[in-house]
């Protein structure tokens, strides 16, 4: 997109997103909104290097072909 972004500066983003899930569902948190309200953690703001847009560009459209490829086995196990 060309546009600068502030992302988590932990480096395992997953992790957090279990915690969360997990005090969501261990009803120690009613909501997800609720747990990330309770987070600090520290941003990093990236501002995109123009140069690298066609590479930015060519990974997402991959992402998608590959989403749009595997969406249909997600579906059939969530049956």
């Amino acid at each position: 997109t060309g546009r600068p972004a502030d992302v988590l500066g932990e480096g395992d983003a997953s992790a957090i997103g279990a915690g969360l899930m997990a005090a969501v569902t261990s009803g120690v948190s009613p909501d997800i909104a609720t747990a990330s309200s309770s987070l600090r953690h520290a941003l990093r703001h990236v501002e995109p290097d123009p140069r690298l847009t066609p590479t930015y560009d060519d990974a997402y459209r991959r992402y998608q072909d590959r989403f749009e490829a595997l969406e249909p086995t997600w579906l059939a196990g969530a049956s």
